[in-house]
């Protein structure tokens, strides 16, 4: 995820900044940055270990 440059929490919410390059085309410059903040809805715990033991 070479495009993002920083994650953070704010409040309720999560801001991501991300690199221009991703959205090439949608009238974005190059060298431009993009916030992108979304809420935070739910938080569910996994059930499951990720990498059960065999």
């Amino acid at each position: 995820m070479k495009y993002i440059k920083k994650v953070w929490k704010s409040g309720n919410s999560v801001v991501i900044t991300l690199d221009a390059p991703l959205l090439k085309g949608k009238g974005i410059e190059k060298g431009d940055t993009i916030e992108i903040e979304m809420k935070i809805v739910s938080i569910k715990k996994l059930q499951k270990p990720i990498n059960p033991k065999k």
